[in-house]
């Protein structure tokens, strides 16, 4: 499932809400799309955090 959003400020009345609600829907596997702020789409946000683990595992390597 996709969901596009014009603005995060669209998708829920605070921060805290949002989160909540961010980090329930991407457990879900839905696809949240921002078009105002395309950083915190769910597609960027797993290829960071991916990225990321890469970066630390490369990083626990080097230190053996």
């Amino acid at each position: 499932d996709i969901i596009v959003f014009d603005s995060v400020s669209r998708m829920s009345r605070n921060a805290k809400e949002g989160f909540n609600d961010y980090k329930y829907l991407y457990d879900l596997g839905v696809e949240l799309i921002f078009l105002n702020e395309p950083l915190i789409n769910t597609k960027v946000f797993e290829s960071s955090k991916t990225n990321l683990l890469k970066a630390v595992e490369a990083l626990a390597h080097r230190k053996k």
